[in-house]
């Protein structure tokens, strides 16, 4: 029973993003505008730490980047993301090890600050309050 229930969910949730795309092109816009900015991010530090690298070299190095953060190693990806970081930009970015050292640490450090606002919700959300109050409201 469980696994007709799942299986009906996922139909269901399938059948929303068939019967509204609007939503999943947003959802990649603001996606884009979010890599875009990291991308720009890493490379004003590159140039601020006296370094050059092309732009589509630094997104393409990100993206590998972060595929290797998903093996599932370490919470979070922590440790592997800088050691990722700093092997892949070095060996094929071109820039020194203490630059990508500190543009890795940095890096993880804006995420970790951009993440602090969210831990304010983290009780409500796994208490129920948040769903309970949201589904108060469209009822």
């Amino acid at each position: 029973m469980k696994i007709k229930a799942l299986i009906q969910k996922i139909i269901s949730s399938f059948s929303f993003w068939i019967h509204h795309p609007h939503y999943l092109l947003l959802a990649l816009f603001f996606t884009l505008i979010h890599m875009l900015c990291l991308f720009m991010i890493i490379k004003v530090l590159v140039v601020g730490l006296n370094e050059a690298m092309p732009f589509w070299k630094i997104a393409g190095l990100w993206s590998l980047t972060y595929f290797i953060t998903l093996i599932p190693v370490s919470i979070n990806g922590l440790g592997l993301q800088e050691l990722s970081f700093i092997n892949l930009f070095t060996v094929f970015g071109g820039i020194s090890g203490p630059t990508g050292l500190s543009i890795a640490l940095i890096i993880r450090v804006l995420m970790m600050i951009g993440s602090i606002p969210g831990a304010f919700f983290v009780s409500s959300i796994l208490s129920g309050d948040t769903y309970t109050k949201i589904s108060q409201e469209n009822h």
